[in-house]
């Protein structure tokens, strides 16, 4: 998780978490998988913060999590979480063309601030990455976009780390 990320599902303000995050780290409890990004960075836990895990879950009565992280490009994951990418990966979940894919996002957030051309622009970027590639319909003159094997990746790690912290403990 981002930082960001952690924020929303915890209810802290970023700059906490940040400064937790911090902590952390230099607690070798978890560590950053893409050091060398200014922005985005992403923390995954330790072996000793996975134990840490499994001990206070326990001491909590709450199940062991089971952790089952695919191997992904971190620096390219890290990339996607920006606002307008993160809405756009999400969106997709089927071959849709750009005007399509912001009337998703918006429907998945009615509060996101998102062009037709901040689409096309992530749909580009997207392009060069290999997250997503172009779909021709037969009789439509314009492509549509669908995930990549790698793109679906990245949504699923994106929707995961959406969810309550807790949610696999309530059942939800």
């Amino acid at each position: 998780m981002t930082a960001k990320q952690l924020s929303l599902c915890t209810g802290m303000s970023v700059d906490k978490c940040s400064s937790i995050l911090s902590e952390l780290t230099a607690s070798d409890v978890v560590r950053c998988l893409n050091a060398n990004a200014r922005r985005g960075r992403l923390y995954w836990l330790t072996q000793l913060g996975m134990e840490c895990s499994r001990k206070l879950r326990g001491d909590s009565g709450l199940p062991s999590l089971k952790y089952d992280v695919p191997s992904v490009n971190w620096e390219l994951y890290g990339a996607v979480c920006f606002s307008h990418r993160s809405a756009v990966l999400k969106a997709l979940g089927n071959p849709l063309q750009p005007a399509a894919i912001k009337r998703m996002a918006l429907r998945q957030n009615p509060k996101a601030r998102i062009s037709a051309n901040n689409v096309r622009d992530v749909i580009r970027l997207f392009e060069q990455r290999g997250v997503v590639r172009k779909v021709w319909v037969k009789g439509r003159s314009h492509p549509r976009y669908e995930l990549t094997d790698t793109g679906k990746a990245l949504r699923l790690l994106l929707l995961r780390a959406e969810e309550p912290v807790f949610a696999h403990d309530t059942g939800q």
